[in-house]
C-alpha cells in the first residue's frame, strides 16, 4: 500500500471477477488496527481486524509468527476484497480464493456408516 504520511486510513480494494467463500493470504505484517473486508458487489458480507487474527503482528519482522498463511474458510459469498490501514502497514502476499464445497448431510451419513462397517469389519477378523 502507498505510504501513509498523513496517517489517515488507506484502503485498497481488489476484485476477484467470481464469487468466492473461501480466501487465504500469506501475513507480512497484520496490525491490530488494520481490517479485512469481504465484499459482494461492493457491500461488506464479513469483516475481520488485525486482533481477530491469531499472534497479531509486533513490529518484529524477524519474529517466525510475524509471516504465517492465514486461511478464511465457510466466508459468505464474496467477490471482492478491502484491505484497510491505519497508521502502519498492512503486509501480505500469495493471496487465494475460491469456492469451498460443505459436505451435505446425506453424504457424511454414508460416510459414517461406512465408518461403521469397517470397524464391523476389523473386529470380525480380528477375532473380537
Amino acid at each position: 500500500m502507498p505510504e501513509n504520511l498523513s496517517q489517515q486510513p488507506i484502503s485498497a480494494e481488489f476484485s476477484l471477477g467470481t464469487s468466492a467463500n473461501y480466501f487465504g493470504l500469506l501475513r507480512g505484517s497484520i496490525d491490530d488496527d488494520n481490517t479485512l473486508e469481504f465484499l459482494l458487489d461492493g457491500t461488506v458480507v464479513d469483516s475481520y481486524a488485525g486482533l481477530d487474527i491469531t499472534n497479531p503482528a509486533d513490529g518484529n519482522q524477524n519474529s517466525p509468527g510475524t509471516h504465517t498463511h492465514v486461511n478464511f474458510f465457510g466466508l459468505p459469498e464474496l467477490n471482492g476484497i478491502r484491505m484497510t490501514r491505519s497508521p502502519y502497514a498492512f503486509g501480505s502476499d500469495n493471496h487465494a480464493f475460491g469456492k469451498t464445497s460443505v459436505p451435505e448431510p446425506g453424504a457424511l451419513a454414508l460416510f459414517g456408516a461406512g465408518l461403521v462397517g469397517a470397524a464391523w469389519a476389523r473386529r470380525r477378523t480380528h477375532g473380537g
